[in-house]
């Protein structure tokens, strides 16, 4: 491997812009788009790149497992976890550290305190996919055809004031 081909990779992995990091090897700029893209189709630039971002997770402590109790965590929240009403005052809770990362921010304004979490919605829609919840393909090509649901009806069923069924319907 080269040294631009390394400086790349050092580049690449700090924010996965390809472009970027080509230009900052060194490669021409207006070439850099393409020269990116060259790179990483390289086997051997592909398994470094893989290497390293091992390396990097292992030593983050980053995993699949911490990844979904994070996202479980903003998904399952409840401000009521995170703050209570006294005497009519809105009070923070003392939070244990897998609850904490749910806030997003915390405000003393003249009105009293603001807490505010993370985004709820997009950690369910996030947890929905990875746990196979959201097929889409799967629950409309069971739920919406139309000829199946005819079929089930039997052979008695009586559709003689649908149009579209009886051959009477023109557009």
């Amino acid at each position: 491997m080269t040294e631009k081909q390394e400086r790349f990779i050092d580049e690449y992995i700090i924010d996965f812009n390809a472009t970027r990091a080509a230009i900052a090897a060194g490669y021409s700029s207006k070439r850099a788009n393409s020269q990116g893209v060259h790179l990483l189709s390289i086997p051997e630039i592909q398994a470094e790149v893989r290497r390293r971002k091992a390396e990097i997770s292992a030593g983050l402590r980053i995993s699949a497992e911490r990844v979904l109790w994070e996202m479980a965590a903003l998904g399952f929240s409840n401000i009521f976890d995170y703050v209570e009403v006294i005497d009519g005052e809105l009070r923070l809770k003392e939070l244990p550290p897998e609850k904490q990362g749910a806030v997003s921010s915390i405000k003393i304004t003249k009105n009293g305190t603001e807490v505010k979490l993370h985004d709820k919605l997009k950690a369910l829609e996030f947890l929905a996919k990875y746990t196979g919840l959201t097929d889409h393909k799967a629950n409309t090509e069971t739920q919406n055809n139309l000829f199946e649901m005819i079929d089930a009806c039997g052979k008695s069923a009586n559709f003689d004031d649908i149009p579209e069924l009886n051959g009477d319907w023109q557009p």
